[in-house]
């Protein structure tokens, strides 16, 4: 939806566009991971679409969808919704 801005850093994955992103796979691929939401809206729509041992910060005016239950988000550093 919209336009997606992505860019990913060795383990960051950071949200820079205004549309909709959904993570709807598994990632077990990486032990622990940084996920930065900087603008538009980020979807988490399988339980293991982050990795175990996640930190997610959610910037002003950005929205993190936790449209399934994941259980390996360590902490939310929330400034948006």
């Amino acid at each position: 939806n919209g336009t997606n801005q992505v860019d990913f850093a060795g383990n960051t994955l950071t949200k820079i566009g205004p549309g909709t992103l959904a993570l709807e796979g598994s990632n077990t691929g990486l032990a622990t991971a940084i996920t930065n939401v900087n603008a538009g809206r980020l979807r988490v729509a399988a339980n293991a679409a982050l990795p175990a041992g996640s930190t997610v910060n959610v910037r002003n005016g950005a929205t993190l969808d936790l449209a399934a239950s994941p259980t390996a988000i360590v902490s939310i550093e929330a400034g948006g919704t």
